[in-house]
This record gives structure tokens, C-alpha cells and sequence, in this order.
């Protein structure tokens, strides 16, 4: 029975993660249309031993405290010297302290979005093709939670258009542009 205090949206998840438990992806996409996060919580409690309420908890949690740290270890790679204040804002943000009690996609979707971007800072110094697919696999993890994610691979599409070095513009383009394309 889920505690009185789980969001709507968290009753879904789970109810559809106990589905996906008992009849497999077919059932949970017949519960909910979007099942991907209900079947990241079902495969956590199924690893961990944990109740699906509490094995949701936790994956919101770590997706909370990965973007936390994800965005500020960007913010570090391009200036370390403003890294501390980085820390405040994000600690201060509305999105991870008034919604942290409920059981949300969105933390899902941001984790995996500040993954892509701290991905593709990394590629930038190395511009590799297993790097440029790491990114965009990063954003089609974000878009399993939230599909509006896709719209971000205009804007890396958009930085290599206009920021990467002129003489290496297209290569760098077609190693950015091959997932969406």
C-alpha cells in the first residue's frame, strides 16, 4: 500500500512499476504511456530489495544529487573560480528543494540532461565520435523521462555551428548531429 504521502504522479509510477513487475513492458506501457521511469523504480527495488515507494525515493534522490553535482562540476570545468557559489545556487534551486518529497520525471530528465552537457564539455577539449555518442545517448536517456528533452540537440547542434573552430566546423557537426539526424 503507498504511504499517504507519494504525489499523484508518484502513484502512477509506482502503480505502473508494480505492473511492469508483474506482466512486463507491455503491461506497464499499457498502465502509463511514458513507463520508463516505473521501470527504472521496479528495476531498483528488484536489485535492492527495497519496496517500490522507497526504491523510487532513492532514484529520485540520486537523480537530485547527480544533477546537483553534475551542474556545478560544469560550471568548475569552465570557471573554477566561481565553483563555491555554484554550490549555493544550486543547493538554492525551487525545482530540487520544493519538490524533493515527491516522485517527479523531471529529476530523471535533468540528471541525464546535465550529464549531456558536462559529456559534451568534455568532448569539446577531445572531439572523439564514442564522446559525441556518449552525449546524445545522454539525451535519449533524458528523453525516456521526458521527451521534450529532444529539443536539445538543436542547441548542440547550434554550439558546434557557431562556436566550434572553423577549419574543424563540419566534422564536429556530423559527430554531433549523427543520433538526431
Amino acid at each position: 500500500r503507498l504511504g499517504s504521502e507519494v504525489n499523484r504522479d508518484g502513484m502512477l509510477y509506482i502503480a505502473t512499476a508494480q505492473a511492469f513487475l508483474d506482466g512486463g513492458f507491455t503491461a506497464a506501457k499499457a498502465s502509463f504511456a511514458w513507463p520508463f521511469l516505473s521501470i527504472a523504480i521496479a528495476l531498483v527495488a528488484r536489485i535492492t530489495g527495497l519496496g517500490l515507494e522507497n526504491a523510487a525515493y532513492l532514484l529520485n534522490a540520486l537523480f537530485m544529487a547527480g544533477t546537483c553535482a553534475l551542474i556545478v562540476a560544469c560550471v568548475s570545468r569552465r570557471s573554477p573560480e566561481i565553483a563555491w557559489p555554484a554550490v549555493l545556487v544550486v543547493l538554492s534551486l525551487p525545482g530540487v528543494n520544493e519538490y524533493r518529497n515527491e516522485l517527479l520525471r523531471e529529476f530523471g530528465c535533468w540528471f541525464f540532461i546535465a550529464l549531456a552537457w558536462w559529456l559534451a564539455l568534455r568532448w569539446e577539449d577531445r572531439p572523439r565520435w564514442t564522446g559525441a555518442i556518449a552525449v546524445q545517448a545522454a539525451l535519449a536517456c533524458a528523453a525516456l523521462f521526458r521527451p521534450e528533452a529532444l529539443i536539445l540537440y538543436a542547441s548542440l547542434i547550434a554550439w558546434q555551428f557557431f562556436g566550434a573552430p572553423r577549419s574543424d566546423r563540419w566534422r564536429r557537426l556530423a559527430m554531433i548531429a549523427l543520433l538526431p539526424l
